[in-house]
């Protein structure tokens, strides 16, 4: 109304990239109101039509991982998703997600802890199954609730102390990407198992190298239901790139891009960048490109013609 901009629009450029000692860049980036600033995409933008006004909804044809369809995006309506650029990861149904990240290998963060804590105190967790039953070892680590009197509760078990300590480390760290720590209904029943197994080993006088080496594969079996993913940092160059395909353009993302290196207490942590989140109807099933995807591709938000459009930021 004041007619202080020459349209009514707005573009983001998200700036993503960082030095190679993994320090984030100077510039984090560029708002315009009323246009696009052309020294940060290439080419032209691809638009497509907003399908619903309450977001920047549009239609996703169909998503590719290693040049091929998953079939998440069957039907002329194909996916709805929203560009977002208040959300940091690659949001979709949980379903969907959860089949993505076993196509790249992403495994479950709570299934990463299981199998770190295994490792860091594996002499230590030896030593109690003897003595205490999964229930108070588990709920010792702080895994799972007490249900009973504090005082049935093994709380002066030394590994259970640091095994304590040490998730709340690691869940202090990726807190703000919405890592979730070993806790939970799921953890839970996933650390019971996993104590009872090892206690039917030790039953077997297996060495504490045997024990320990099976019990890592029970961490296999912690379900990855949507949530955050990890892959080893070292299997980046070799994962598949995943596609978009929005208005008839296939829009790419390689591992370096789809995944999060994280530093925590100077280890290096890499993450999956797609995270499950069921949208209940009407609003949903929804997808939502957010920074990991509109980092790589300059959006425009053009109010009023009523699209979005997309190009290979620069």
């Amino acid at each position: 109304e004041q007619k202080l901009i020459d349209a009514p629009m707005f573009s983001f450029w998200l700036n993503r990239t960082t030095s190679e000692d993994g320090a984030p860049s100077v510039v984090g980036g560029e708002l315009v109101f009323g246009g696009s600033d052309p020294a940060h995409f290439i080419g032209e933008h691809t638009y497509v039509p907003v399908t619903r006004d309450a977001y920047w909804q549009i239609k996703m044809d169909d998503f590719k991982v290693a040049g091929r369809s998953i079939g998440a995006c069957d039907g002329e309506k194909g996916c709805q998703v929203i560009a977002d650029t208040g959300t940091s990861l690659l949001a979709g149904p949980v379903e969907t997600i959860s089949k993505i990240n076993n196509f790249i290998g992403a495994r479950s963060m709570l299934g990463e802890e299981c199998r770190m804590l295994i490792d860091q105190y594996a002499e230590q967790f030896v030593q109690e199954l003897e003595d205490y039953s999964s229930e108070q070892i588990c709920t010792s680590i702080g895994v799972c609730d007490a249900t009973g009197d504090e005082t049935d509760v093994v709380s002066h078990v030394v590994a259970s102390r640091k095994l304590l300590r040490n998730a709340d480390s690691h869940r202090h760290g990726l807190h703000a990407l919405g890592v979730d720590s070993f806790k939970g209904p799921i953890a839970c029943t996933a650390c019971k198992t996993v104590v009872n197994y090892a206690q039917n080993l030790l039953a077997q006088n297996m060495t504490q190298d045997i024990i320990i080496n099976e019990v890592k594969r029970v961490c296999d079996l912690v379900p990855n239901t949507g949530g955050t993913a990890a892959v080893d940092c070292g299997d980046i160059p070799h994962m598949p790139d995943v596609e978009f395909v929005i208005g008839g353009v296939s829009f790419k993302l390689t591992a370096r891009e789809y995944i999060l290196r994280i530093s925590d207490n100077g280890e290096d942590q890499c993450i999956s960048g797609f995270m499950g989140m069921d949208i209940p109807p009407p609003a949903g099933p929804l997808w939502i490109l957010g920074d990991v995807f509109l980092g790589p591709y300059h959006t425009e938000f053009d109010y009023g013609n009523h699209r979005v459009g997309f190009a290979k930021a620069a």
